[in-house]
């Protein structure tokens, strides 16, 4: 019904520009040059702001002119009557939202005369869905303001009269977001991922107050120097999820770097991190990567280690740390230990000894092998940490969820598009949204991890069936049965 009459109304759209917009642009052009004319009794230079709010609400008129003139167009189409459309009421009116400001606007209610159809045409054909009350294009500006500033000072950013509940309301609802990451499989010797957790202030249940992890990781193939004092990563990825479980967080991450990297050259990968428990994880998805621990971490660790041994005690352990020394690092905590006294200082001495005997190999590489400088304290506070964690916020388990997504997706190059953007907020689509994003974390990146698998699995079965058909063998023999099991992946890959 509604397509029907949208046909009709473009067709006819040129005759309301002719008969109308000239009227409109009259009234514009008028209203701009008295605007000017009292600006020059003062200082026009600095009269911006009065031009500027002068010109927004002409715009807003204008508009609302507009969209009359497009339903007083279907109100007399005749197509219109022969579509059985019945008019139910006139003038009932409406007010969305924009990014210039408020428009409010009157249009015609219709029945469908065979049937129990009602609508608004006119809404249709604008394109405004039914409970919105922000345009999409406001949205995706709150939204991307959101990410640099607190939901109150974002909607006194914009032109419309905005609260922060509903700020809150557009990120909530915005659907499942992710920059496509292109398939470039970019040849490179090495791979660098920065893995680390930001610590975040979240209302748990009752909501108590609960300090929560977000996983980061930055991936890049290295870093440029060619700007002098200001280093940066050559060809990067970021990825910051919140409520996966980490083998759910290095999936996401694999599928992102096997499309952006070339990983049939075998290169090495760097996995760069304080050694947390949750990070070692990373086994599953780059079995082959080689663990290094962050040089941050390292310093960090060795400053406390330090304050409970004496000054020459101190300079040994550090020498052992700087040389790669196990044996000697072992009898110099040794030798500290001997003199603690105090029962809980003991305690924590045996604990960062605990972590550095645990984690030498990687302290080592560190040290001695020529790895890439590490900097993930660094990408923490660029990729999240600079809005997630600082000026004392505390979010929402869905707000943060959401919030590290659209993070990821602007680090990335990624922009919200309109489709992207939900009119109306439901609790069940939040609740349905956090229970998959526990099992597959950002649905795109999940998918492109389906992708790759089928390939694999299509590659495996076409070598092995190219292989075996050569061959004749007994029908129920281990090999022809794998090669029936094979014959019927296709409806997988």
């Amino acid at each position: 019904m509604i397509r029907y009459v949208c046909s009709i109304t473009h067709r006819e759209v040129n005759l309301m520009g002719k008969r109308s917009l000239s009227q409109i642009m009259a009234g514009f052009e008028e209203g701009f040059w008295t605007l000017i004319a009292g600006a020059l009794n003062g200082d026009l230079l600095n009269g911006t702001e009065t031009l500027k709010t002068g010109i927004l609400a002409m715009c807003r008129e204008a508009l609302s002119e507009a969209i009359s003139e497009i339903d007083d167009m279907v109100n007399t189409s005749i197509e219109r009557k022969q579509s059985g459309l019945i008019v139910q009421r006139r003038g009932d009116p409406r007010t969305v939202s924009t990014c210039i400001g408020e428009i409010t606007f009157k249009r015609t209610y219709y029945k469908r005369k065979d049937s129990n159809e009602y609508c608004y045409v006119a809404d249709y054909l604008i394109g405004a869905e039914k409970w919105e009350r922000l345009s999409k294009e406001l949205s995706i500006s709150l939204i991307e303001l959101a990410t640099e500033m607190s939901y109150q000072k974002a909607a006194k950013h914009v032109e419309a009269n905005v609260s922060r509940q509903s700020v809150n309301n557009r990120i909530l609802s915005l659907k499942d977001v992710a920059a496509d990451i292109k398939k470039e499989q970019i040849n490179c010797d090495e791979i660098n991922i920065y893995v680390d957790e930001d610590h975040v202030a979240a209302h748990v249940k009752d909501d108590l107050k609960k300090s929560v992890i977000v996983p980061v990781a930055v991936a890049s193939t290295g870093i440029d120097y060619s700007t002098p004092n200001r280093p940066k990563l050559k060809n990067p990825l970021y990825l910051a999820e919140f409520g996966v479980k980490p083998d759910v967080f290095y999936d996401n991450l694999y599928s992102m770097v096997s499309r952006k990297y070339n990983l049939n050259n075998e290169p090495k990968v760097y996995i760069h991190a304080d050694g947390g428990k949750w990070i070692q994880a990373y086994e599953y998805a780059f079995p082959n990567a080689v663990f290094v621990m962050d040089g941050f971490h390292i310093e960090q660790y060795l400053k406390r280690i330090r304050t409970y041994c004496d000054k020459d005690t101190a300079k040994e352990i550090t020498r052992a740390v700087r040389e790669g020394n196990l044996e000697y690092l072992k009898q110099q905590c040794q030798k500290a230990l001997q003199k603690i006294t105090d029962k809980a200082d003991r305690e924590k001495f045996i604990k960062l000894k605990r972590y550095f005997v645990n984690n030498f190999e990687a302290i080592k590489r560190r040290q001695l092998s020529g790895v890439n400088g590490s900097c993930t304290e660094a990408m923490v506070s660029h990729v999240t940490a600079e809005r997630l964690s600082r000026n004392g916020c505390a979010w929402s388990i869905n707000g943060l969820g959401q919030m590290a997504m659209i993070l990821t997706l602007y680090k990335n190059g990624g922009k919200l598009k309109k489709e992207d953007i939900c009119v109306r907020r439901k609790k069940e689509d939040e609740d349905d949204r956090r229970t998959n994003r526990e099992s597959n974390g950002y649905e795109k990146y999940h998918k492109y991890l389906e992708e790759e698998q089928a390939e694999i699995i299509r590659a495996v079965r076409e070598r092995v069936m190219g292989r075996m058909s050569n061959y004749v063998i007994d029908t129920t023999s281990g090999t022809q049965i794998l090669m029936k099991l094979l014959s019927k992946i296709p409806t997988i890959a």
